[in-house]
């Protein structure tokens, strides 16, 4: 009776071991289970983080948003000089700023002796470099109200120009007089110079070239403070213009579905036109951001009547469009481009929205913004751009996707 009462109790006890050990090995296969699947959730977290980061980091490297504007500056120009953009006003904004691109800082220059905007600033060429290597001379003129004004520019930055920065002849707007102390206006009483674009070019640097609203070119000579022509643009209407200079006697004009070569001959002083094929997508924006390098425009951003964050190359050689696979950061809409001296990068100064960022109540709403983009992320991968061609196969087959959900395929 006893060994039978032992036996039972050494049973149930080895019963009780394997039940133990058989509960220790299930909970070890769920801790298992439940750490391979935190793991799981772990390198699936990482890799958004990664993602998010290498985003993050592809869009420092191409699109970096700078200091702070110390105010707004909406169509404001821009002059690039040496390791400074200047800015000059802007709707219904007197000050003109220094920003340093190394320093990421900005420095008062002056105001304009009025609230102006639509207005035009080029870069006058000094004859006598050696003597005048550390001053430009800057012209600005048209715009509302219009005015022609002229300002002897040194460096705000540098302590050895300070002397000359105190004599009232340097970093302030004046009018442009001739040499028998004549005030000169560019442009007549009559002429629409809001939203004017000029550029600089002649065999001598001397002549101004301008177009402005109707649709009009005129050149001026700054020599003599004369016009030498005025013409008419094979277009019905022109405004917020693209306008560049390809060499000393040939521009390019783009403005809504208006692409044209442009042509002066100095010495009949006659102008010759062609047209050049606009893309079907940049043709229905204007006030867009441009600038020239290396026989590219860039077109960034535009639209008529809002914001967007497009980015849009033309190759003058090739006669080709193209897109940016990737969009700015922000969309924006009467902003300035200006290349840098070393050509590296391009900033863009004005008004932008950012959808993705919430500021109290300025969401959605325009912010004064200052950022730069890297020339050689931008263009040296060619892979980032999709040809005009391959972007209307896209359209055509998303028209195709379109008209297959309108066929009626129900059975009756």
């Amino acid at each position: 009776m006893v060994m039978t009462v032992m036996g039972m109790m050494i049973i149930l006890i080895t019963v009780m071991g394997m039940m133990v050990i058989l509960m220790m090995g299930m909970t070890v296969i769920d801790n298992n289970e439940e750490n391979n699947d935190d793991k799981k959730k772990k390198e699936e977290v990482k890799e958004k983080d990664d993602n998010k980061n290498y985003a993050h980091v592809h869009r420092v490297t191409v699109f970096e948003t700078l200091a702070p504007l110390p105010t707004p500056l909406k169509d404001t120009q821009c002059i690039a000089y040496k390791n400074e953009i200047i800015m000059c006003g802007g709707r219904n904004n007197r000050n003109c700023y220094s920003y340093h691109t190394i320093k990421n800082k900005y420095k008062l220059i002056c105001e304009y002796p009025f609230k102006e905007s639509g207005h035009c600033v080029v870069k006058l060429v000094n004859n006598d470099n050696c003597k005048n290597a550390n001053e430009m001379t800057l012209l600005s003129f048209g715009g509302y109200p219009k005015h022609t004004l002229v300002m002897k520019y040194i460096s705000v930055w540098k302590n050895e120009d300070r002397q000359k920065q105190s004599l009232i002849d340097y970093n302030i707007w004046k009018p442009l007089m001739d040499s028998h102390n004549n005030e000169i206006s560019i442009g007549k009483k009559e002429d629409d110079y809001y939203k004017v674009r000029a550029v600089i070019g002649g065999r001598n640097r001397n002549l101004l070239f301008i177009t402005h609203f109707k649709n009009y070119i005129d050149v001026f000579d700054l020599n003599t403070f004369q016009f030498i022509k005025h013409d008419t643009l094979p277009s019905d209407c022109i405004h917020s213009q693209c306008f560049v200079s390809k060499s000393e006697n040939m521009m390019l004009l783009f403005c809504w579905k208006l692409g044209l070569s442009i042509e002066y001959d100095e010495i009949n002083n006659t102008f010759q036109y062609q047209e050049l094929h606009v893309s079907k997508n940049i043709g229905t924006l204007c006030a867009y951001v441009y600038t020239y390098i290396n026989d590219l425009i860039l077109f960034f951003g535009g639209k008529y009547g809002g914001f967007a964050n497009e980015i849009y190359q033309y190759s003058i050689i090739d006669n080709q469009w193209s897109k940016f696979k990737k969009r700015l950061p922000l969309t924006l809409k009467n902003c300035v481009g200006i290349l840098n001296d070393d050509n590296k990068f391009i900033h863009v100064v004005g008004i932008y929205k950012d959808t993705d960022t919430y500021i109290g109540h300025l969401l959605n709403q325009a912010i004064p913004k200052h950022i730069k983009i890297s020339t050689s992320e931008l263009l040296e991968n060619k892979k980032q751009w999709i040809m005009e061609k391959e972007l209307l196969q896209i359209e055509q087959l998303y028209h195709e996707f379109e008209d297959m959900d309108k066929i009626d395929i129900s059975f009756k």
